[in-house]
């Protein structure tokens, strides 16, 4: 069945298919273990010191999508969720999400769905 008949495989399968067809390698096929600031050319944490990060992930060495945000987050008092809520409501249209959404999706949920007691 064709797109035409009514059938639209999923995008990602198809880019995989497209990609291996033509001989394309994402950027995490070329370097699996590039860390989201070399991935993400706009990162402001590219270049800087790890020690006093604003970016707990960066500090600690971890991609974005290695780190569990949700702990991070719940260690910290209350009144500060909303704005590493906010901050991670940012990571959408960044390159690390389009490649690693699945994983980060589900670590920003989880934050998410953090309820203050």
């Amino acid at each position: 069945m064709t797109a035409r008949e009514g059938y639209n495989p999923p995008v990602e399968k198809a880019v995989v298919v497209l990609s291996e067809a033509k001989g394309v390698m994402s950027l995490t096929d070329k370097a699996p273990d590039r860390k989201c600031w070399e991935v993400n050319e706009s990162c402001p944490m590219r270049g800087q010191p790890r020690s006093g990060a604003s970016c707990p992930a960066y500090r600690k060495g971890y991609s974005c999508w290695e780190f569990d945000w949700k702990a991070f987050v719940e260690a910290l008092p209350a009144e500060k969720w909303d704005y590493w809520k906010a901050i991670l409501e940012q990571c959408e249209p960044c390159a690390c999400y389009k490649i690693r959404s699945l994983d980060l999706k589900q670590r920003i949920d989880a934050v998410r769905g953090l309820k203050a007691e």
